[in-house]
């Protein structure tokens, strides 16, 4: 697990969001929760994994509300959870999103990091 972090080429942090998706532009969206967030993608909870390599539709909103993001984004990784302490689900790469979308996302991901920083130095007993 750590040999697959220190390959990771962005920094992300736990953002639950709500995400819509699809895989065609025919067919209606679904719903589920993201786990993480990165510049570079992020991974979606879901029930019926798709295959590695399919290609969709994404949006969600942040927490705040004062954004909408938009683009597309192909599978990279699926876990089936059968057996494993993973949840089932997919990682999905951003590959056509906006650069300013981008660049707030960096930004997001790298609040979210210092806050959780800060809430575990305060929680981390101090030598006196």
């Amino acid at each position: 697990m750590s040999e697959q972090r220190s390959e990771r080429r962005f920094q992300r942090a736990r953002v639950p969001l709500l995400v819509q998706y699809r895989f065609s532009p025919l067919e209606e969206y679904q719903t589920d929760y993201s786990a993480d967030l990165s510049r570079g993608g992020m991974f979606i909870y879901a029930e019926a994994p798709q295959p590695v390599g399919s290609l969709l539709y994404i949006q969600f909103i942040t927490r705040d509300g004062a954004r909408i993001i938009r683009g597309q984004g192909r599978i990279v990784r699926t876990t089936l959870a059968e057996g494993s302490e993973e949840r089932r689900g997919q990682a999905v790469e951003f590959v056509d999103f906006d650069e300013a979308d981008m660049r707030f996302l960096d930004e997001l991901v790298q609040r979210t990091v210092e806050l959780e920083g800060e809430l575990q130095q305060r929680s981390t007993p101090r030598d006196r």
